[in-house]
């Protein structure tokens, strides 16, 4: 025979391929503890025909050897003794459709050993996540030195985050560090409800030439109906510019087409002051210093800008707004007010610093009139549109926020010290708070918004001569699963047309959704010898994967249950229990007339054999996921399976399940793997 299983690395890869399935809101879990807004369930409701033909018609392997019972069920071998198996040191796996649970445990001696060791377990439930782990990793030979710590909490009660770290490098392995003697950077935000104020600014020295030195100024307030920028450059410039600045008319002229051009767009003015003047050649042939400080007044700016927005919007097919619509809009948002808005940069022979500040007030009722907007938009043929529920999700938080009185506050601060020539420090800051935090929660759930727990944390450190980090997470939120289930299913919506992988994914993650998710867990470990992976899930009705496989044409058997086990010379051996594949007492021709079988299959005919058939260990499955098994029952295909007599039909499917659920974690993932490699 020259049919063959999956190897070890493709079997690491099966499993794999249902972790990522049954951890599919693992990616959204951070973003899941902020703004994640549930679907419209009218989709779950929808066939899942929508996607059927997003994959070829591609059924399992022929099996190695089939073993037929008088009742018509039949249990495909499928035999591995391939050289790959040779890194196989464990393996068996199981999954029953009719408990909906899964569970694999693969342990693989890789030719190579791994240059890290490590452990993670993560376990998902329907509304709650978490994941912890540690990891060993030789220090990279540029580091010296490392600390790095992690923290940060979203809760009823607080929202908080702080991080901490020092990396000493070496700067013989970086020596692009040595060009930096001292650096320092500060970062400070605070958001209220109806302003935002920021500032930041940094400094450096360097140990070479940065060339000639140069200043630059602007700052931007706004008064009553008028803007006012005030502005100063001091630098040099090149021949092919001297004519723009070389007179203070020139000057004005040029500065005239560059910022007062803009008012006069918008049907405004803009008168430009030249405060001070002055230019000069340099010592360098081809080369002058302007220094030119000047003032720009604008006038009638919010008016030119509030009726080209507005006409816009009105006129716009894209967006399904009346003209007062469209100018209720485009008053608010020119409504908001910039109080300042500052920016200067210094840069001398061996030295550059800078600062930056920016004041805004009456920004809420912009945004919210920019959420009207994007409410109004009807999208293109082929692009997806904004979620209303989203949208409207987002405008119940910002209102939430200013009925709170909600206050952020963020602040960063990094420096960067040569201290010798061969080391330089990196050390860095990092915070967050929150004032009346626990007065938006309630304003909140007043809205019927669930605010959910995260919880995290990261620490890492050197230890001789290896890097040690440990984290975790933890996540709380009702609806976690089924809203991250959502919102990949409205983002993946558009390019499900277009793109097949698209289209097959989402016809699996809709019937993740209807199955019943539990419970999943995944544990991966890698010792000096060894890489291991277990895996576990349960679902309430796996019967939910039926559509997705049969529509697919990847099947065309009634599959109960899946099993793996190594035989006696270590190879890999799966066992696939289809439920009424022929009709009672079928003849042998008849059993050949099936996808599964071709000349090279051996067929077993009832009465033929005497063997006993591999079961799934249920009881350790629902160990692992920590689960309570339920009361045993005795099933009818049992696990002796005598000389293939008698016996009623299998009981562990569901009644009328076609085809799908058993293999949709492995055998579909695995085999077809095996397929294409």
């Amino acid at each position: 025979m020259t049919h063959e299983t999956p190897s070890a690395g493709r079997w690491r890869r099966a499993v794999t391929a249902l972790v990522a399935l049954l951890m599919v809101t693992s990616v959204a879990v951070g973003a899941g503890a902020g703004t994640v807004a549930a679907a419209d369930d009218a989709p779950a409701q929808r066939s899942l025909q929508e996607d059927d033909d997003s994959t070829g018609n591609e059924t399992l392997d022929p099996a190695d050897e089939v073993f037929v019972r008088e009742n018509g069920d039949v249990i495909l071998l499928y035999g591995d003794e391939s050289n790959a198996s040779e890194e196989l040191s464990q393996a068996e796996y199981g999954l029953d459709v009719g408990e909906g649970i899964f569970n694999a445990l693969i342990v693989t001696t890789p030719e190579e050993a791994p240059n890290a060791t490590g452990s993670v377990t993560a376990r998902l439930e329907p509304s709650a996540f978490s994941a912890e782990g540690d990891l060993t990793a030789p220090r990279p030979t540029a580091v010296d030195d490392l600390s790095l710590t992690i923290d940060g909490a979203r809760t009823p009660e607080n929202s908080r985050f702080d991080a901490s770290g020092r990396l000493a490098v070496n700067t013989q392995e970086a020596p692009s560090l040595r060009l930096i003697e001292t650096a320092d950077t500060s970062l400070q935000a605070t958001v209220a409800p109806n302003s935002f104020d920021a500032s930041g600014e940094f400094s450096a020295q360097t140990s070479t030439q940065l060339g000639e030195p140069q200043e630059q100024s602007f700052t931007l307030t706004e008064g009553t109906g008028t803007y006012t920028l005030e502005a100063r450059q001091n630098q040099t410039i090149r021949e092919f510019s001297r004519e723009q600045w070389n007179t203070s008319d020139r000057a004005r002229r040029t500065i005239e087409q560059r910022y007062a051009s803009v008012a006069e767009g918008l049907g405004g003015s803009a008168t430009v002051t030249l405060d001070s003047y002055s230019f000069a050649n340099t010592s360098q042939r081809g080369v002058y210093r302007f220094d030119v400080s000047y003032t720009i007044e604008y006038e009638g700016v919010d008016e030119g800008l509030e009726r080209v927005a507005a006409s816009q919007l009105a006129n716009s097919e894209e967006f399904n707004l009346t003209r007062a619509e469209a100018s209720a809009i485009a008053t608010n948002v020119t409504a908001l007010t910039i109080e300042r808005a500052s920016v200067d940069y210094r840069m001398g022979q061996q030295s550059v610093a800078g600062s930056a500040d920016i004041q805004l007030e009456n920004y809420n009722d912009a945004f919210l009139s920019g959420l009207d907007a994007l409410a109004a938009y009807s999208p293109p043929e082929g692009e997806v549109g904004f979620d209303s529920e989203q949208l409207e999700n987002v405008r119940a938080r910002i209102e939430a926020q200013r009925d709170a009185e909600l206050t952020r506050r963020y602040s960063l601060s990094a420096t960067h010290t040569l201290e010798s020539q061969s080391q330089a420090v990196i050390e860095l800051q990092a915070q967050s708070r929150t004032e009346n935090w626990q007065a938006y929660v309630a304003e909140l759930e007043s809205r019927d918004i669930t605010v959910g727990s995260q919880e995290y944390s990261l620490s890492a450190e050197t230890d001789g001569e290896n890097v040690v980090a440990n984290g975790s997470l933890t996540v709380e939120r009702e609806g976690l699963v089924s809203d991250a289930v959502d919102q990949f299913l409205n983002t993946t919506e558009a390019g499900a047309e277009e793109d097949e992988e698209v289209a097959q994914a989402r016809s699996f993650v809709r019937a993740f959704r209807e199955a019943g998710f539990e419970k999943a867990r995944t544990d991966i470990t890698v010792t000096e010898g060894n890489v291991t992976v277990e895996a576990g899930a349960k679902f309430d009705d796996m019967a939910a994967f039926r559509d997705v496989l049969q529509q697919s044409g990847r099947l065309d058997l009634s599959i109960t249950r899946v099993v793996g086990q190594q035989n006696e010379t270590g190879a890999l051996n799966q066992y696939v229990y289809a439920q009424g594949a022929v009709s009672a007492n079928a003849s042998e021709s008849e059993v050949r007339e099936l996808s599964v079988v071709d000349e090279d299959t051996t067929v077993n005919m009832p009465g033929t054999y005497d063997r006993s058939f591999p079961e799934m260990d249920t009881e350790r499955a629902y160990r692992y996921l920590e689960l309570e098994p339920p009361t045993p029952t005795p099933t009818a295909d049992g696990g002796d399976g005598g000389d293939g007599g008698g016996g009623e039909t299998d009981t562990g499917g569901q009644p009328g399940f076609g085809a799908a659920a058993a293999l949709v974690a492995l055998v579909a993932a695995a085999l077809l793997a095996h397929r294409r490699r």
